[in-house]
């Protein structure tokens, strides 16, 4: 439980650290339309992978698998 919630923190901090990126260049580019609508999902997903490597790496090697993908363990 202990390693949910600290995975969790993690993919929060990751998160607020790139939507703060994010704000910043909108505040510094202003006029420009396609920043407001493409940096903050192109951040979430940097967050969302990030959070997603933290996750891996502290868990390892486990048995979760692609949709589509079998592994020689489990065959």
């Amino acid at each position: 439980m202990m390693k949910q919630i600290d995975t969790l923190v993690s993919s929060a901090a990751i998160l607020g650290l790139f939507v703060l990126i994010s704000l910043i260049f909108l505040l510094d580019l202003h006029g420009q339309v396609i920043i407001y609508t493409l940096l903050p999902v192109v951040s979430g997903i940097v967050g969302w992978k990030g959070a997603y490597f933290i996750y891996r790496s502290r868990h390892g090697n486990s048995h979760v698998h692609e949709v589509g993908y079998a592994c020689m363990e489990c065959a």
